[in-house]
C-alpha cells in the first residue's frame, strides 16, 4: 500500500501528487523542494513554517514574506534566501543559523559575533567556519566539536582538549584514535 505521508515528500513524485491532492500530506509536501506547482495553486492549505526551511520555496516565500516563519527560515541554507535573512535579522534564530552550513550564513554571522550559539558554531559543517573558530579559540564547544566530521584541523591541534567518547563516533577521526588508543574508552 502506497504511503502518501511518504510520498508527500519524494521529490519525483510531483505529478503522482497533482494527480491525488486529496492524499497529500500538506505539512510534509511544504518541505518538498519540487512541489512548488501544486503550492502555489493551493496556498490555503500551506504550512509556513515548514515552507520556510523548503530551499526551493524561495520565489514563493518572497512574494509572501508576510507569512515567513523566521526562525525556520535560519535553517534554509538556499543562497537565493540570504537578502531575505539580512533584511530580518531581528527575526531570525541566531541559535539556528549557527548551524546553517551555507556559507552566506557564516558570513552573516562573522560580522554578529555576540548572537553566535557557539555550541551550535562547533557543530556547524560548514568548513568556512574554521576560519571563525580559531579566531575565537577559547569559544569553541569541545563536545560538539568532537563530534565535527570537517574539523579534523582543529581537532588533531587539540587533542588533549577533544571528548573522546563523542570523538570515537566521528567517522573522520579514525586515523587520530588509531594514533590514540589509549585515550578512547
Amino acid at each position: 500500500k502506497i504511503c502518501w505521508y511518504s510520498l508527500s515528500r519524494n521529490k519525483s513524485a510531483i505529478r503522482l501528487l497533482e494527480k491525488n491532492l486529496d492524499k497529500i500530506y500538506w505539512d510534509y509536501l511544504c518541505l518538498n523542494e519540487n512541489a512548488l506547482p501544486i503550492l502555489k495553486k493551493n496556498l490555503d492549505k500551506i504550512n509556513w513554517s515548514r515552507l520556510s526551511i523548503n530551499e526551493g520555496a524561495v520565489e514563493l516565500l518572497i512574494k509572501n514574506k508576510e507569512k515567513i516563519d523566521y526562525e525556520w527560515l535560519s535553517w534554509n541554507c538556499s543562497p537565493d534566501i540570504r537578502d531575505l535573512i539580512i533584511t530580518n535579522l531581528d527575526k531570525i534564530s541566531w541559535d539556528i543559523l549557527s548551524l546553517n552550513d551555507n556559507d552566506f550564513a557564516i558570513d552573516i554571522l562573522e560580522n554578529n559575533l555576540e548572537k553566535i550559539n557557539w555550541m551550535n558554531l562547533s557543530r556547524n559543517t560548514n568548513k568556512k567556519d574554521i576560519e571563525l573558530l580559531k579566531k575565537n579559540f577559547q569559544k569553541i564547544n569541545w563536545d560538539a566539536i568532537s563530534l565535527n566530521e570537517n574539523e579534523i584541523e582543529i581537532i588533531k591541534n587539540n587533542l588533549s582538549k577533544v571528548n573522546w567518547y563523542l570523538f570515537s563516533g566521528n567517522k573522520n577521526g579514525i586515523e587520530i584514535i588509531k594514533e590514540n588508543l589509549d585515550k578512547v574508552d
